[in-house]
């Protein structure tokens, strides 16, 4: 009798199996290392007009508040319905929110629609003390949000 060298169709398959579990998780992992400024800002876009839309629909004010720390923002909708905002912070509900990838930073959040001038940086943290508004109608005020990826 001779002696058969080799692997058996069993051992084959489990090699193949593991294999391809590791593939799997080096791929969900360099998806978060992909995300870039840019790409972020248009899933902000995204949720915001999502939010005007929910305005609208609902007849209610509602507003995304940006957490320059935790890098995401949170979506509330007023308890009331009408053109009349609410005024304090009890007339409003969490109804929603989003995070941002780990390598994006929420810089800052400006009153305006206007882009600093060349050379210049906002001030890290500064505006997100206010929020994005949108009334029953869909209006809103302009506002600029300044993002990092490095």
């Amino acid at each position: 009798m001779r002696s058969q060298r080799g692997f058996t169709l069993t051992e084959l398959i489990v090699v193949v199996a593991i294999i391809g579990v590791f593939a799997a998780m080096a791929m969900s992992l360099g998806t978060e290392n992909r995300a870039t400024a840019r790409a972020y800002s248009n899933t902000i876009v995204a949720e915001l007009d999502a939010t005007r839309m929910r305005a609208v629909s609902s007849r209610r004010w509602h507003r995304v508040n940006f957490d320059a720390g935790g890098g995401g923002a949170a979506v509330q909708a007023a308890n009331v319905t009408g053109m009349s905002m609410p005024q304090t912070e009890g007339d409003w509900s969490d109804i929603g929110g989003f995070t941002s990838p780990n390598q994006i930073q929420l810089v800052a959040l400006a009153l305006s629609a206007n882009l600093a001038p060349i050379g210049t940086d906002p001030l890290q943290d500064d505006g997100f003390g206010d929020h994005v508004f949108f009334a029953p109608d869909g209006s809103s005020a302009a506002r600029t949000i300044y993002l990092s990826d490095g």
